[in-house]
């Protein structure tokens, strides 16, 4: 995977930035699809998930650096493989009793992709914004909790989203960071940390209930290490359709810039905590580069070929053209209804020089088949 993927951005390199030429992946794809053939995922000419196809290859390139072939996503990297020091980033979560501040045992996790829900961004777009989705790992309660908010009354109303669509009206908390820290906030309160230590260490029945603190902990989120170059957020749908209206209360919600510790209560690096809010956005160190959308049965990306200057080109199969700024790039996908599924998000320190022009609108004829009779 790795040495397919070298050859790819090579190809990609060489062609330069006039898009001269299709680049083809297909020797990749199949790669891709020999390896999840036992789980019929990812074949060719069959419709998958492009948020979980990215996963899929960055587990790949975890599992060939660890030197495993099964279990290797729980192995450690270090140094790191070329997924995780591209998009890896590690979180700690404690819980902190509000009482005695007594803290539990930190939990450490590290993840490629996160996750927001444009039901959250659409009931926050409303003015909602507390029925948060359950942080469950349940897909079956995900889809539970997705099918809810569709039935319920609670469902936002395209007239009510119409109000405030414009980017510009758009509250802090019903940005995509916004609602990213939200999961944090809204986690349910628990009982103080000293209940878990004295049942773990098999404490005497003597000690009464009563003894022990009776304050409610809450849990706070940090981010330790080094930073990701790339920050890739999916966005979940509850259906493959959505409508103008959406579309576009999803889009505006999609910041401009992003620090990381807009989506934490702290940092290593910066010591941005949540008493301090109004430093986020100077220090904001993430560009939002593109999108990728979906609508019916069908994929295509807009991405910024000169991120400073805020160009950017459609690819839509075989056409790939200039489409200008952010605001025009939105229309023509509210306008098709394409629903965002994945933005990324590039580090500003890894500004290069840019001074090619942008390409043309042009047609790229089909890749060859990688088995020619």
């Amino acid at each position: 995977m790795h040495s397919m993927i070298q050859s790819l951005f090579a190809n990609i390199e060489h062609g330069g930035r006039q898009l001269s030429g299709a680049v083809i992946a297909d020797v990749l794809r199949a790669h891709l699809a020999d390896l999840f053939a036992h789980a019929q995922r990812f074949q060719m000419g069959c419709m998958d998930d492009a948020g979980e196809a990215l996963e899929a290859i960055l587990a790949t390139l975890h599992q060939e650096h660890v030197g495993g072939d099964s279990g290797g996503e729980e192995e450690t990297c270090n140094p790191p493989c070329v997924a995780h020091a591209v998009f890896g980033f590690t979180i700690v979560d404690q819980t902190t009793c509000m009482a005695c501040c007594a803290n539990s045992d930190p939990e450490i996790s590290t993840s490629l992709v996160s996750r927001a829900y444009a039901t959250d961004i659409l009931a926050a777009a409303r003015g909602h914004i507390t029925p948060l989705i359950p942080r469950k790992n349940s897909k079956k309660g995900i889809v539970r909790y997705l099918k809810k908010q569709l039935s319920s009354t609670n469902a936002v109303a395209s007239s009510d989203i119409d109000t405030i669509v414009d980017a510009n009206d758009i509250p802090p908390e019903a940005t995509l960071s916004g609602i990213l820290r939200s999961t944090v906030k809204s986690m349910p309160k628990r009982t103080c940390p000293s209940h878990d230590f004295f049942a773990e260490n098999g404490s005497s029945r003597s000690i009464r209930k009563r003894q022990l603190c009776q304050g409610s902990a809450k849990v706070q989120r940090y981010r330790i290490g080094s930073k990701p170059r790339v920050l890739a957020i999916q966005i979940v749908w509850p259906s493959d359709s959505a409508t103008k209206e959406e579309v576009k209360a999803v889009l505006n919600s999609l910041d401009k810039n992003i620090c990381l510790e807009k989506l934490f209560m702290g940092s290593d690096e910066t010591g941005i905590s949540d008493t301090r809010p109004h430093d986020v956005n100077r220090k904001a160190t993430y560009r939002r580069l593109g999108v990728i959308n979906f609508y019916g049965q069908h994929y295509t990306s807009a991405f910024s070929m000169r991120p400073r200057c805020g160009e950017y080109i459609l690819c839509d199969d075989a056409t790939i053209k200039a489409i200008g700024q952010w605001d025009d790039a939105k229309k023509r996908l509210i306008e098709a209804r394409w629903m965002p599924t994945m933005v990324l998000y590039e580090d500003t320190t890894m500004d290069t020089p840019v001074i090619e022009p942008l390409p043309i609108e042009r047609t790229i004829s089909p890749s060859p088949s990688p088995h020619p009779s």
